[in-house]
């Protein structure tokens, strides 16, 4: 007889009952467990029975064995992961077969971590399928417990509804199961990762730690050694602080007005590594003796190293450039002894590089924006002593009005301040023509966790930043920089071909955009820390504005964009497709590839039917390696699709290779 779905027929075995295993002996109770009928699993003890009398558990006392593990965690409300993969440590007791598991902790996990299993026999568990095999259910077996010889790399724990996956041990672990157990234990498995822990490494990367303080030099055999041993510079400053015309000094420069230059003596004391420096104050000069200029104190950070302290070169401490003219005897021997240093020529007052150091500073700089009203009602204060209003340009606000520039973009991937989050964000750049005006959006994106659907940027003039690692002003024909490769080739792996971008590895040169003279100070001029700002043909497609800080890629544009930018070629240089083709001919006739570059869409035409499609020619025109932008790329799609089909003629755009058109 059977027990349907029970694999157990009750004919087979006769006696159900188990054997006490309770007794009295002598009159004491005792318990007697080799009587019983259930065979019982041998413990990690028993199988490393310990020696003599001596009880199982001896043997093994105090002896754990610790594996790195993980589990994964579903995350049901948050847009950033759907998973975590958590770390923990898995504790094994050799003298009774209990786990206990622990989580390592992470700073800022937002999850409560420590302990997840406390000591004890963790029951393996036994899968039931139910009666309609849709129904999976995991169950403990109280009578098998994990032991020892169940546990290694590469291994599962089913404990309690989690999976803990075993991915490596420590050394007495990994000894103890291969000289013990006789186990082969693999080599350590690699952790996997998750969208949480990649964005939580972003934002510590993108942190700024604070400046530590300074640890002091208290190096005492550097201080016996060298106690007493000071090495003199002589240097030059000139002040532009105030006007001293009447200076007769010789290191005076006649050629620069209000200059006043002066002698100073640098003091670099070697057993503790600080400077001094002291002012050399020539008689009748009208100025106060003062002891000290800058008292003894250690050596700043921005300091330069002490081999570098030439001769002509310079140094800045507390805003002042000071300039080495000489050193005395005993600083000589020491950079002769210690940095092989043979010629110690000392500078004379009318030295090219005095003159440049004074010439430098021939022009002030103009005074930084105090933020009331604009910066040309402020530079007007600078320029004239009665201040005159700026003149605005009406003829541009006549003709440009309610002209606007709209496009969408997006944040630069791996730029500062951009997380993985960010790069989902979406924007509507408004550039107005009228005023010059940036006008940025920030559309609703559901579920994003973003508070958005309002204004990022408020309608205002935008500066460019001093210096930016993404230059919109690159000019390509006629530069002198461009050193073609002398071998055009093409090669042809697997489809779509691709061009071998060998045959023009030139960059396209950066170059500053042409500038009119500038007054000397104002904005714009080199003596000036303030930039231009955006003007219109710093947007199109393709290219990075920085906003604040924050760098967004312009990444599409309306219509009526691209027919104004077309419109105005001289404007918009990007969108000149006469001044593009004539890159393209001159980049293929200096390396005499026509043939190749016409060879190179042909192969391409899969199908032979004389076209390719539009977005088949962007991804083509990006591997001929003429580091077209993707505005010009659009300039070439809208001038050779003109039924708007989404289909170019091959024959029709190589024809713009002839000279003759």
């Amino acid at each position: 007889m059977a027990l349907p779905f029970i694999g157990l027929d009750l004919n087979e075995r006769k006696g159900f009952g188990r054997v006490s295993t309770l007794g009295f002996r002598k009159g004491v109770p005792v318990y007697d467990g080799e009587k019983t009928t259930v065979p019982q699993k041998k413990t990690s003890a028993e199988l490393l029975k310990a020696s003599g009398d001596l009880p199982d558990w001896v043997g093994v006392d105090n002896k754990v064995l610790k594996f790195t593990c993980y589990f994964s965690e579903k995350v049901f409300d948050s847009n950033i992961e759907r998973e975590r993969i958590r770390r923990c440590d898995l504790c094994f007791f050799l003298d009774d077969d209990t786990i206990q598991i622990a989580e390592e902790k992470q700073i800022n996990s937002g999850i409560s971590q420590g302990v997840l299993l406390r000591r004890q026999k963790v029951p393996k568990t036994t899968t039931n399928l139910g009666t309609t095999a849709k129904f999976v259910t995991a169950t403990p077996n109280l009578d098998d417990h994990y032991v020892a010889k169940d546990l290694n790399i590469g291994e599962q724990l089913q404990a309690f509804g989690r999976a803990y996956n075993m991915i490596d041990c420590d050394h007495f672990t990994r000894r103890f199961l291969e000289e013990y157990m006789k186990m082969n234990v693999p080599d350590p498995l690699p952790c996997p990762t998750d969208d949480h822990t990649e964005y939580r490494d972003q934002i510590l990367k993108s942190l700024r730690p604070v400046r530590p303080p300074r640890e002091y030099k208290t190096d005492l055999k550097k201080f016996l050694m060298n106690d007493g041993k000071v090495l003199k510079f002589f240097c030059v400053w000139n002040d532009l602080s105030k006007p001293n015309k009447a200076n007769t000094s010789p290191m005076y420069s006649p050629s620069v007005l209000y200059a006043d230059s002066r002698r100073f003596v640098l003091l670099y004391f070697l057993s503790d590594d600080t400077i001094q420096v002291i002012e050399q104050i020539p008689p009748n000069s009208g100025r106060d003796p003062a002891p000290v200029f800058i008292k003894r104190q250690p050596v700043p950070d921005y300091f330069p190293a002490i081999e570098s302290l030439l001769i002509s070169s310079t140094f800045t401490m507390f805003n002042r450039t000071f300039l080495i003219v000489d050193y005395d005897p005993v600083t000589q021997e020491y950079f002769r002894s210690n940095f092989g240093i043979q010629d110690f020529t000392p500078l004379v007052a009318d030295s090219p590089a005095i003159t440049r150091a004074t010439t430098s500073m021939s022009y002030r700089d103009v005074p930084k924006h105090t933020g009331f009203g604009t910066e040309e009602d402020s530079l007007a204060s600078c320029l004239s002593l009665v201040p005159k209003p700026p003149r605005r340009d009406w003829n541009k606000l006549v003709t440009n009005d309610k002209k606007v520039l709209r496009f969408s973009g997006q944040f630069v991937p791996n730029s500062p301040g951009v997380g993985k989050v960010d790069l989902e964000r979406k924007f509507v750049v408004t550039y107005y023509l009228a005023d010059d005006t940036i006008l940025i959006f920030e559309p609703e994106i559901r579920n994003s966790g973003i508070v958005s659907g309002k204004k990022f940027l408020e309608r205002m003039r935008v500066k460019k930043p001093v210096e930016s690692a993404y230059s919109n002003n690159r000019s390509r024909v006629g530069s002198p920089t461009l050193r073609p490769s002398t071998s055009p080739s093409l090669s042809r792996s697997g489809s779509p071909s691709s061009f071998t971008s060998s045959m023009f590895n030139n960059s396209r040169p950066s170059t500053p955009s042409s500038l009119s003279p500038s007054r000397p100070g104002s904005p714009g001029s080199p003596n000036s820390s303030s930039s231009a700002y955006y003007s219109p043909s710093d947007f199109y497609v393709g290219a990075v504005i920085d906003i604040f800080g924050r760098k967004i890629v312009l990444t599409d544009a309306a219509e009526f964009v691209f027919s104004h930018m077309e419109a105005n070629p001289d404007e918009f240089p990007k969108a000149d497709l006469h001044r593009i083709i004539e890159y393209i001919k001159e980049q293929i006739h200096m390396q005499d590839g026509k043939e190749a570059f016409i060879e190179f869409f042909r192969k391409n035409d899969r199908f032979g039917k004389g076209f390719i499609t539009t977005d088949q020619f962007k991804t083509l025109m990006k591997q001929t390696g003429l580091n077209l932008t993707d505005q010009e790329i659009i300039t070439l799609v809208r001038r050779y699709d003109l039924d708007d089909d989404g289909k170019i003629s091959i024959k029709e755009f190589c024809s713009m290779l002839d000279d003759d058109n």
